[in-house]
């Protein structure tokens, strides 16, 4: 009775080990963003060239901005906890290779950042840098379409196979203060970057026909520690699972 207990005791507590692990994996089906708008006047031009996985390129001189979207998750509509917005979530394209599809409805797959290759740092960006302000919101498209085309490379915004020519109508000098205000947010980005809850907090729409959008769908858990740094229980919970393997292999070996 007492081999029984102690074998079944050691499994349970490494199950509860590796549930925290699992926390934030996240790839829904189905799901859909509908009424998506934006308003030019919330960013600004922007010429850029950019190619993708399979080296196509491709040129845009339109407008970096962010969008407003109504979604559906799981069959459910989402809602923000503020009154009288009417549910809208802020979004950032994702996708500089596709148009966006404004207002109907758009069925994707909402998939965590990580899954996403750039996604985690996207969403960073989004987290720190966000702010209803023109220049802000240019500066933060592009850095966004940064890290998200050149994620496997050196973040530079002149080279690469992200590159922008112009923002609101200006070369990129030192007085082109939205591009000076990207490459600080990239620099930041790489000095300060910590993942935090942004698997929970953020989801990256995925269609094949249209932009792809990262939204800010949830508020950070209440009392969550920074990342990297593991929860009390999270570290209680390891300690028990780690003592109760060692109890079972003691007790194999006698």
């Amino acid at each position: 009775m007492k081999t029984n207990f102690t074998k079944i005791a050691a499994i349970m507590l490494g199950v509860i080990f590796l549930l925290p692990l699992m926390g934030y994996a996240d790839s829904i089906t189905g799901d859909s963003l509908i009424g998506t708008t934006y308003s030019s006047a919330d960013g600004q031009k922007v010429s850029m060239t950019s190619y993708n996985d399979n080296n196509q390129k491709y040129t845009y001189s339109g407008v970096a901005v962010n969008f407003s979207t109504h979604v559906v998750e799981n069959n459910v509509t989402v809602t923000t906890p503020l009154a009288n917005d009417g549910d809208w979530f802020t979004a950032f394209c994702v996708d500089p290779f596709q148009y966006a599809q404004i207002g109907g409805t758009l069925s994707v797959d909402l998939v965590s950042p990580s899954t996403v290759n750039g996604g985690l740092k996207a969403a960073w960006l989004f987290e720190q840098n966000y702010k209803k302000d023109p220049a802000t919101v240019a500066a933060l498209q592009v850095a966004i379409w940064e890290v998200i085309v050149d994620y496997d490379k050196a973040y530079n915004l002149t080279s690469g196979d992200y590159s922008i020519t112009s923002i609101n109508g200006k070369t990129l000098t030192s007085a082109n203060t939205t591009w000076t205000l990207a490459n600080s947010m990239l620099a930041d980005l790489q000095k300060n970057y910590i993942a935090d809850d942004l698997d929970y907090m953020y989801r990256i729409s995925k269609t094949s026909t249209k932009q792809d959008f990262i939204i800010r769908l949830y508020d950070a858990p209440v009392g969550d520690p920074p990342a990297g740094t593991p929860e009390p229980a999270t570290m209680l919970l390891m300690g028990i699972g780690l003592i109760g393997i060692a109890g079972l292999r003691k007790f194999r070996k006698s």
